[in-house]
């Protein structure tokens, strides 16, 4: 259906998405509106439908399985943030159960874009990371 709609509307939708989305950011919000603003305007409509075929594509058939990592000896680190209004609780806790041999780095008081307000932080937890497994 996406398909059908001109790109003024594309671009429309993303852009009211994104304020939605940015409403959550305490921090960094004006220079993330603006980076986005930028990508939103530059993006042609198959750009557009093609991350969404994907995103469709990967939801339709691909399912995490606790064996997926079971003979792999490198390790794993999940980054979450405990006020992630994107993943809910149950499903962080599904992640983590799926996947037990994970270090976990827990960001409190965060968001979802804890990649963006917290980026030093957020940064420093996959270098120790990377550190601790040379």
């Amino acid at each position: 259906m996406l398909s059908f709609l001109p790109l003024a509307w594309l671009r429309a939708t993303l852009k009211l998405g994104k304020s939605l989305s940015l409403r959550s950011m305490p921090t960094h919000r004006v220079f993330w509106s603006e980076y986005f603003d930028e990508m939103i305007a530059t993006l042609r409509k198959e750009d557009y439908l093609s991350r969404i075929q994907a995103c469709i594509d990967f939801d339709r058939n691909y399912r995490f399985a606790c064996d997926d990592l079971l003979h792999w000896p490198g390790s794993m680190l999940i980054i979450e943030a405990d006020n992630d209004s994107y993943v809910p609780p149950e499903e962080r806790e599904a992640l983590k159960a799926l996947y037990p041999r994970a270090q976990v780095h827990t960001f409190h008081g965060t968001s979802h874009f804890a990649w963006a307000t917290e980026s030093e932080a957020f940064l420093q937890a996959i270098e120790r990371f990377l550190e601790e497994r040379t």
